[in-house]
């Protein structure tokens, strides 16, 4: 005999729910930046190939503006403060301001396993989105 929870529609959009919704933000490549092309011919990727060196990791310089703080999962949602800085899109010099975000990705993964794709954040502020 099936289970019915196994082919329960209902049982599927939950979990899709909540893989979709338990988090945060964070437009997920904040740590991955696009190095610039030197010039060179060899350096230059083939039209619509990613080559060796074009994206690079670079680790985030947190400066301590930012504190974020879990405080519950609700319904497959999780819900964590923040506190200091602006969450603007953009720094006020330019470039793109990853620190807030950081700063909530590290709590979530402070009590969560390192399971999820991407996280999302819903804002209870307003901020500029560019």
């Amino acid at each position: 005999m099936r289970s019915i929870a196994k082919t329960c529609p209902t049982r599927r959009a939950a979990t899709f729910t909540r893989i979709l919704f338990r988090g945060l933000v964070l437009g997920l490549l904040p740590w991955i930046f696009a190095l610039p092309w030197n010039g060179s011919e060899s350096s230059q990727p083939a039209a619509g190939k990613l080559g060796p060196g074009n994206f690079v990791y670079q680790p985030l310089t947190i400066s301590g503006d930012f504190q974020a703080r879990f405080l519950e999962d609700r319904d497959h949602v999780t819900v964590i403060e923040l506190a200091g800085g602006s969450y603007d899109r953009d720094l006020a010099g330019g470039g793109f301001n990853s620190e807030p975000r950081a700063v909530v990705a590290q709590e979530f993964f402070l009590d969560h396993p390192d399971e999820y794709d991407f996280l999302m954040v819903f804002t209870t502020f307003e901020f500029d989105t560019g």
